[in-house]
């Protein structure tokens, strides 16, 4: 409750819109109205994000991890890594699909301007330990990252309100975001053989069709 509560102080300093005097005005609320404001915190500084100016950026430069760069050259129909991007460009990839455990991917920084992005399929790339935030993303659907190396999701996840699947089995992830539970259009999570030991209150706010936690120790 306490840590809830900092954050939320963070983020309303963060809102020019909201105003809230002092912490007593935030105690005040039930667990669940905090949740609620929160949400739509994430929701209000998601929809205040601005696409970046590409003019003159290439391949390369905004997708910076070359193995990732060449995939991304390939399915936006470039010639070269040092291509210019266009905005277009862009807005037309709508999925990633990679299971090549020779890859060598680590990073896929960039993906957070692919604004019609739907589906991510990116399994069995170790060196691939952590994703940018990708909170703008409103169109995202599913995301499999089975057998990488992720050690976390980041938060801006919880603001991606499209959701419906998420795998993240096999990875060393040792928790889920506390806000997983705004995701109500989430219906299947895996996180079988991650190294997560306990739950955020809020995911009994989600209606899951398919919850596989195979071989963990949740103290159920």
């Amino acid at each position: 409750m306490k840590r809830l509560l900092s954050v939320l102080l963070i983020l309303v300093v963060l809102l020019s819109s909201v105003h809230y005097a002092a912490a007593e005005d935030l105690s005040a609320m039930s667990e669940d109205d905090l949740l609620a404001l929160r949400l739509a915190i994430n929701n209000e500084l998601a929809a205040r994000y601005e696409p970046p100016v590409f003019d003159g950026k290439t391949v390369i430069d905004i997708f910076p991890d070359k193995p990732f760069a060449i995939y991304m050259r390939d399915t936006m129909g470039a010639f070269s890594i040092n291509d210019e991007v266009s905005q277009e460009m862009l807005e037309s990839v709508t999925d990633i699909f990679i299971n090549d455990m020779d890859m060598g991917l680590s990073s896929m920084e960039g993906i957070q301007y692919l604004t019609n992005l739907k589906y991510i399929t990116c399994v069995h790339q170790r060196a691939l330990t952590q994703l940018p935030e990708i909170g703008n993303l409103q169109q995202l659907y599913s995301i499999d990252f089975a057998q990488c190396g992720l050690t976390s999701l980041p938060e801006s996840i919880c603001s991606c309100m499209a959701m419906k699947t998420i795998d993240v089995y096999g990875n060393p992830i040792t928790a889920l975001p506390e806000d997983i539970g705004n995701l109500t259009s989430l219906n299947s999570l895996d996180i079988s053989y991650t190294q997560i030991t306990s739950l955020p209150k809020s995911i009994r706010n989600l209606k899951l069709k398919e919850f596989n936690r195979k071989g963990l120790n949740l103290g159920e």
